[in-house]
């Protein structure tokens, strides 16, 4: 890309646009960090936290963080689209929030600055009400009693639909439920073949992840997953009114009120269960100043020399 010398005069972007830059798609990361290292790149990202240590433990070379808007989450049929009777048990879907240790699951996926949200949704988005939210700490024995008053203890099995990018959390998540007596087989499938599965209503549970497109309102995250449609695992028609009147008002209290409501509602039932919250980490040489953008989205006029 090359700089335009004849872009708008005081613009807020600033004036300091590098003249020339040039992007090279690498899908591998340690192929990426190869190359910083090695000086053939000035700036990258999308690097697991372990080599992000190791680089910046290196002289001539920086990092940084930033989480990002998306949420790793659980979508559970609560419905019972999928024929797993289990499932539309609440004493079943809160079972499985407690048996989950996602404490571990996000410090082994992302590391800090990630963090697990209580509410299906964001921290930083408008109308994530957190203090709306069912809190479900990890706790093996509960989720056990919650199985045993539930009439499933020693019964729940089925296939677990999980995102390819997210295999190591899905393993996580299946052991974690093993071991309190849910048997949750992994899948791990592609793009399409999930949605499929989903649009379809064969899939008992999914692990997935959703950024709303970096727009930081909540209607982006829980609006695509509990209004009428193909993917609503929950079908709740009171949801429904309540999601469906906050993103038709301009009343900032009304719609700050009417996603409490929806949040108290999704993690009461345990619709979803969120996981972690993303993070990008970058590095670039000593002699390139960068500063983050917090949705994760690397904005290169951003990028100047020292």
């Amino acid at each position: 890309m090359m700089r335009n010398d004849n872009y708008f005069a005081e613009s807020p972007k600033g004036d300091r646009f590098i003249r020339t830059i040039d992007i090279r798609e690498i899908p591998d990361a340690a192929a990426r960090a190869a190359e910083l290292v090695a000086h053939r790149a000035d700036l990258i990202w999308g690097l697991e936290h372990e080599q992000l240590r190791q680089i910046a433990a290196r002289a001539g070379f920086q990092v940084a963080q930033t989480e990002t808007l998306r949420v790793a989450y659980l979508s559970l049929d609560a419905a019972g689209r999928s024929g797993t009777p289990a499932l539309q048990s609440e004493d079943v879907r809160r079972a499985i929030a407690h048996a989950v240790d996602r404490q571990s699951i996000m410090r082994n996926a992302m590391g800090e600055p990630a963090r697990v949200p209580d509410a299906p949704c964001h921290p930083r988005m408008f109308g994530c009400a957190a203090d709306a939210a069912r809190r479900y700490d990890y706790a093996p024995e509960q989720a056990r009693d919650l199985l045993h008053a539930s009439g499933y203890e020693g019964k729940v099995a089925f296939d677990f639909d999980v995102d390819p990018r997210l295999q190591a959390a899905g393993e996580a998540v299946a052991s974690d439920l093993g071991k309190v007596g849910i048997t949750a087989r992994p899948r791990v499938l592609a793009a399409q073949a999930l949605l499929d599965a989903r649009i379809d209503g064969r899939a008992p549970m999914a692990l997935l992840s959703w950024d709303a497109d970096a727009v930081n309102d909540v209607s982006e995250m829980i609006g695509p997953a509990f209004l009428p449609g193909k993917l609503d695992d929950a079908r709740d028609p009171e949801l429904h009114a309540w999601l469906e009147d906050a993103e038709t008002t301009l009343d900032v209290a009304a719609r700050q009120a009417l996603y409490a409501k929806a949040i108290e509602r999704i993690t009461g039932q345990v619709y979803w269960l969120p996981l972690y919250t993303f993070v990008q980490n970058y590095a670039f040489t000593d002699q390139v100043v960068f500063t983050p953008s917090l949705d994760g989205f690397a904005r290169l006029y951003r990028v100047h020399w020292k």
